[in-house]
């Protein structure tokens, strides 16, 4: 026998014997056959019997050949023989099939069996490695009572040629019986058909022992209950099975993590189980009405992430188009965003949002047929918990109750339709465990002289940190400032850091870049570890370049002018004052404004703008907001400053009356000052204009 043939029996032994060992069973021969006997033993030789040519197969002495392509016709030859399988569960088959001479595609050697003496089932081949020497092993296990006491087992070998040169040969027939001792009980029991809140879900329970089963029952335990049908089985034949009905009782709201109810059924030591999930929805009932429809969702990650893998501190932009497809116009649409964590927690509310609703927002109406979208602005918490999330969306009417009009399906979803998983990453390259946000810069625009506060909060988004110094320059404005942060930064923490800045009496009107950074990774010492890449914070100054050979300017520079917006001025409340800036200069000029004398009754809470760029003869508006000492009453004032950074400025004094209020509120202003005698000009040409249209106007009408 060749090596290769050796190798394929030894590999046959091992599978049987795994299979052995795998169903306890023990494994005695049946039956063998070598054909060195000179005789087909026990074996029946026939041809086909439609077919009139064609040798039988004949026993060499060594194994047993057919030419079944006598005088070159196509011819069957076939051998048979009954095998008492009585007392065995399953049985292996075993032989050597060699084929020789120009054996086609079109011609067959078949192995089969019969259990009833006249219908023949092929024999799956488990082992065939090919070749002309080819050790074929077959391992038939089947159900119930087919081989089990049955002493008519019938195994056959046909062999189908077209050509007389082509032979058949079969050897080593071996048939091993297996049988299991103790007849051991088990069952299966699987889903066919799953539970929903709609729906019953269907169970399976298969009897896969050697013996029958009786009296399987059935027990639960979960978030709800569930009843059978039938409640039980009273018995099961081995290799049956029987479809049980699982109906849901208590189901409730089930919500969007579902929920979930474990079945086992059980038979004497035999027992299995299977976990049925009702799967939830973000509607608060269900989706249900059938009129909106979520029809495109967009997720554009503006950090350092992807569309559905998040870094810490990114910004995300989530928009979604609704449509209603309805006959009727649906009022006060909503759409909620939901991000639920692997157990079924809704953690949407960690989030920071640029929402006024925060995940919720209101599309408001849409017209039947039409479709309307919304965008949500949010950010990854720097100390959010890594792990895979899922985004879902819902969209309902607040006019009719979302328990009347509520879809929270989309195509867009990746997963199931109903939601779609996101991957929150912690930061793991160390070039960027210090992220930098909400940045703030007061005033927002500068001018020369001016001192402005930056503000913003450092994260750290990587490891842990001992020490931690952030640094902020720029060169053309000789700005070098750090901080150190000695207490430590464990991963998720935030500090905020200050920096205050003065603005040199020389710079220029452009837009300068702050330069943010930060050392770590604190060892002996020194700092180990900085950003890779700066943060570029864009300032600009304006007001401030004076040209060359210019001696800046003399007169009225602009016409300021102002009214009260605030509907009164009390003690200890807020105050807005509008003022009006006119450019009174033959090119276009930046300005500055300020507020001059209300330290003693008040607090300057803002100016914005503060900083404005006007051509010759425009003007805008900026809003002056204060917040009155207790206790002011009377009149007070203060005076508006502008600048036009060439050495010009204009003052206007305002007049309030605090503890007053009025509806005419430019009768509480006193505009003496600079600009009167400009305005009582302007308000006497308008005078004299008027006059001389009405005579006119009068001459014309006498002719």
């Amino acid at each position: 026998m060749s090596n290769k043939t050796k190798f394929f029996g030894l590999t046959t032994l091992a599978l049987f014997v795994f299979f052995a060992m795998a169903s306890g069973v023990s494994a005695a021969v049946i039956f063998s056959d070598d054909f060195n006997d000179g005789n087909l033993i026990g074996w029946t030789v026939a041809n086909d019997p439609a077919i009139l040519s064609g040798a039988p197969w004949e026993n060499t002495g060594t194994y047993a050949e057919a030419k079944p392509g006598f005088d070159a016709t196509v011819g069957t030859s076939i051998i048979e023989r009954v095998i008492d399988t009585s007392g065995f569960d399953s049985i292996v088959i075993k032989y050597d099939r060699r084929i020789f001479g120009g054996f086609e595609s079109s011609d067959s050697f078949v192995a089969s069996y019969s259990t009833d003496g006249t219908t023949f089932t092929p024999l799956e081949v488990v082992s065939n490695p090919g070749d002309d020497t080819t050790f074929v092993t077959k391992i038939f296990s089947p159900s119930g009572s087919s081989i089990d006491d049955n002493p008519n087992f019938k195994l056959r070998f046909a062999c189908t040629t077209n050509a007389a040169s082509e032979i058949c040969r079969i050897d080593n027939v071996i048939v091993e019986g297996n049988s299991i001792s103790a007849g051991a009980p088990s069952l299966t029991i699987t889903q066919i058909t799953p539970l929903t809140q709609d729906q019953n879900g269907i169970i399976r329970i298969t009897n896969t022992g050697s013996v029958p089963l009786n009296e399987i029952i059935f027990t639960q335990s979960g978030s709800f209950s569930v009843t059978f049908n039938p409640p039980a089985i009273s018995s099961l034949a081995v290799g049956a099975h029987q479809d049980i009905t699982v109906t849901a009782t208590d189901l409730g709201t089930v919500g969007f993590g579902g929920k979930s109810v474990q079945i086992t059924a059980t038979s004497g030591t035999a027992s299995g189980s299977v976990t049925m999930n009702v799967g939830g929805s973000f509607c608060s009932v269900g989706e249900t009405g059938g009129d909106l429809e979520i029809r495109k969702i967009s997720i554009y990650n503006r950090g350092v992430g992807k569309k559905e893998e998040w870094k810490l501190l990114d910004r995300v932009e989530i928009t979604v188009e609704v449509q209603n497809n309805g006959d009727e116009t649906l009022d006060e649409v909503i759409v909620e965003l939901g991000f639920f964590d692997k157990n079924g927690v809704n953690q949407i509310r960690d989030f920071e949002f640029d929402n006024e609703d925060d995940e919720e927002a209101e599309i408001g109406r849409i017209r039947s047929g039409n479709r309307e979208s919304i965008t949500f602005y949010m950010q990854v918490p720097a100390d959010f918990e890594d792990g895979v999330y899922k985004l879902a969306i819902k969209a309902y009417s607040d006019d009719v109750g979302e328990d009347t009009q509520c879809t929270d399906t989309s195509r867009d979803f990746r997963q199931s339709n109903m939601y779609t998983e996101i991957d929150i990453e912690r930061e793991d390259d160390e070039g960027r465990f210090i992220a930098f946000d909400n940045i703030r810069i007061n005033p927002v625009e500068g001018t020369c002289g001016d001192r402005v506060v930056m503000t913003f909060d450092a994260y750290n988004i990587g490891d842990d940190q001992d020490q931690v110094k952030i640094t902020l320059r720029n060169t053309e404005l000789a700005i070098d400032k750090s901080v150190e942060i000695r207490n430590g930064m464990d991963e998720g923490d935030k500090q905020t850091i200050s920096f205050e800045l003065d603005i040199p009496q020389d710079a220029q009107d452009k837009f300068y870049s702050l330069i943010l950074n930060a050392e770590y990774d604190y060892r002996s010492g020194v700092y180990k570890q900085r950003l890779d890449n700066d943060v570029i914070v864009q300032y600009r100054i304006i007001g401030c370049g004076i040209p060359s050979g210019s001696g800046g300017s003399t007169g009225d520079i602009a016409i300021i002018s102002a009214r009260l917006e605030s509907e009164e001025v009390i003690a200890g409340g807020k105050v807005t004052v509008k003022a009006t800036i006119v450019n009174l200069k033959s090119a276009r000029t930046a300005f500055s404004v300020d507020a001059l004398g209300y330290q003693s009754w008040a607090i300057l809470d803002s100016i914005s703008p503060r900083l404005i760029e006007l051509q010759p003869n425009e003007s805008k508006d900026v809003l002056l907001t204060f917040t009155v000492d207790n206790g002011v009453e009377g009149e007070r004032s203060f005076e508006i400053e502008i600048k036009d950074g060439l050495g010009g400025s204009q003052l206007r004094e305002i007049v309030l009356d605090v503890g007053s209020a009025t509806s005419d509120r430019a009768s509480i202003f006193d505009f003496g000052g600079d600009n009167a005698l400009f305005l009582w000009i302007i308000g006497a040409v308008n005078v004299i204009l008027v006059i001389l249209i009405i005579v006119v106007a009068v001459k014309v009408a006498r002719r």
